[in-house]
């Protein structure tokens, strides 16, 4: 990992000495000016997305952001386009993977407690009445239909 950037020095600091990172900023667009940044993993809320991704975009720079890309589809196609007309590499990534609901449904399809999965439905419900000792309040619940 080259850099590590955060709003603050002092928290980029410390990231930077835990993750063995050689740079650390308090302001994305430094770090995306830097020359010594080949490729920026955006990994804020959702809200901020779109603007660290676009100036890391027209900065030439390859990019890995968390879902979802931009807060609306107009952002995401506007995103996606600027992409390929500069000819860089993009990655969308899912924070869900490590969700404790999914990883615990993870552990009861590898166990065989449903049988053999045929067919799988993932829905997320905001602010669900079915929570349970797997999801922080305000998380929102993952439903699960499975097919066997």
């Amino acid at each position: 990992m080259t850099a590590v950037c955060t709003t603050r020095a002092d928290s980029a600091e410390a990231a930077r000495r835990a993750y063995g990172a050689r740079l650390a900023f308090d302001n994305y667009r430094a770090m995306i000016a830097s020359p010594e940044i080949d490729a920026v993993a955006v990994v804020v809320r959702v809200p901020s997305h779109y603007a660290p991704v676009k100036a890391a975009l027209e900065a030439g720079k390859h990019v890995y952001c968390e879902w979802p890309l931009g807060r609306t589809t107009a952002e995401a196609v506007e995103l996606s386009a600027l992409a390929k007309a500069n000819r860089l590499v993009t990655a969308v990534g899912l924070q869900a993977r490590v969700n404790p609901a999914l990883m615990h449904m993870k552990e009861l399809i590898e166990a065989d407690f449903v049988g053999e999965v045929m067919a799988v439905h993932v829905s997320l419900l905001r602010e669900a009445c079915c929570r349970d000792r797997r999801t922080a309040p305000g998380s929102g619940t993952p439903s699960l239909a499975l097919t066997h």
